[in-house]
């Protein structure tokens, strides 16, 4: 592997790729410089019981990316997720 420089290399051509064609109802912003931490929204889709709902969170990608997991972390309290574990 490339350690530390083989995960920033990734995580900054997924970026951009998600700027191109970000998935629906989902919308994700690097911390400032920090390509490292990630914040999102979930938008709730039309025509679901989440519809009009915004859910916040934040995920912090280890220095061992893509080899190991990112941290995910739901801010919004939904009564689905159990936010800040």
């Amino acid at each position: 592997g490339g350690g530390e420089e083989e995960g920033r290399v990734r995580l900054e051509r997924e970026y951009r790729k998600m700027e191109r064609e970000s998935p629906p109802y989902v919308c994700g912003v690097a911390d400032g410089e920090n390509i490292w931490e990630w914040g999102y929204v979930l938008f709730g889709p039309p025509d679901s019981e989440y519809h009009g709902g915004e859910y916040f969170g934040r995920i912090s990608f280890p220095r061992s990316f893509p080899h190991t997991p990112p941290a995910v972390r739901m801010l919004t309290p939904s009564g689905r997720f159990a936010e800040g574990a």
